[in-house]
C-alpha cells in the first residue's frame, strides 16, 4: 500500500532525516518516519530528544546543591557520633555537658534536614522530567517520584528503584544504588531505635545509626553526581 507524507518514496517509507535509510519506526511524539540511526523502538526521534531536553533547565546547578546538602548532612551525622562517643566514656557530670551541646547539634540539625529534603526533591523533580524527555524507562511522573519519597514503605524502594532507572538510561552503573538504600534504610531503623531505648543503648545504637547516615549520605552525592543528562 502506497503511503503517503514526509520521507516517503514510492511504497516505502524512509527516513526524515536520512532520506536514504528506510524507515524502521515512527516517532510516537512527532510521528517522523525514523531509521535505526534516529531512534530506538519505543523512544523519542533523537530531534524531539533535543528539543525537549533543550527546553528543560539544567540539571547540574540543582545536583550541586543537592550535593553539598548531603554533605553538610553527613558532617552533622559525624558530630552527633562524636558526642554520642564521648558521652559514653565521660563522667556523669562532664556527660551532662556532652549531652547539652548534642541537644544543641539536634537543634541544628532539623533546619539542616529540612532544606536537604527541598533540595534533593527538587533536584529528583528535575531528573525525572529529563529522563521522561529522553524516553527512559521511568514508570513514574516528575511528581509522582517525589511523593514516592513520603509515602510509608513505599519510600524504602520505589525511589531508589526510579534512580536505578534513570541512571541505566545515561549509561551511567547502577549498582551505586545499592548501597546508598542500604545505609540509609538501616540507618534510620537503628537511628528510630535509639530514640526509644534507654542509656547506654540508646547513645550506641544513635552513633551507630549517625555513621550509617554518614555513609548514606555520601553515597547519596555520588548517585547524584552520576545522574548527568547530556
Amino acid at each position: 500500500m502506497e503511503v503517503a507524507g514526509e520521507g516517503v518514496t514510492g511504497t516505502q517509507p524512509m527516513c526524515a532525516v536520512h532520506l536514504e535509510a528506510p524507515s524502521v519506526v515512527t516517532c510516537h511524539r512527532c510521528g517522523r518516519f525514523c531509521c535505526v540511526r534516529c531512534m530506538s523502538p519505543g523512544s523519542p526521534c533523537n530531534e524531539c530528544v533535543a528539543r525537549l531536553a533543550g527546553e528543560l533547565p539544567a540539571l547540574e546547578p540543582r545536583a550541586k546543591f543537592a550535593r553539598y546538602a548531603l554533605y553538610a548532612m553527613a558532617v552533622s551525622h559525624g558530630v552527633q557520633a562524636a558526642l554520642e562517643t564521648v558521652q559514653l566514656l565521660v563522667s556523669e557530670s562532664v556527660a551532662e555537658i556532652v549531652e547539652l551541646m548534642n541537644g544543641l547539634a539536634l537543634l541544628a540539625y532539623i533546619p539542616l534536614y529540612i532544606t536537604t529534603v527541598v533540595l534533593i526533591c527538587r533536584w529528583f523533580h528535575l531528573a525525572t522530567r529529563h529522563a521522561l524527555a529522553r524516553g527512559a524507562s521511568v514508570d513514574a511522573s516528575p511528581a509522582g517520584a517525589v511523593w514516592s519519597w513520603f509515602i510509608p514503605f513505599v519510600n524504602l524502594a520505589r525511589p531508589f528503584s526510579l534512580t536505578r532507572n534513570m541512571l541505566i538510561s545515561t549509561g551511567a552503573d547502577p549498582g551505586i544504588v545499592a548501597p546508598w538504600q542500604t545505609a540509609w534504610l538501616v540507618g534510620n531503623v537503628i537511628s528510630n531505635y535509639s530514640a526509644r531505648a534507654q542509656s547506654d543503648a540508646a547513645l550506641i545504637s544513635g552513633a551507630l545509626g549517625d555513621v550509617l547516615l554518614i555513609i548514606a549520605a555520601i553515597f547519596g552525592a555520588k548517585v547524584i553526581a552520576s545522574l548527568k543528562f547530556d
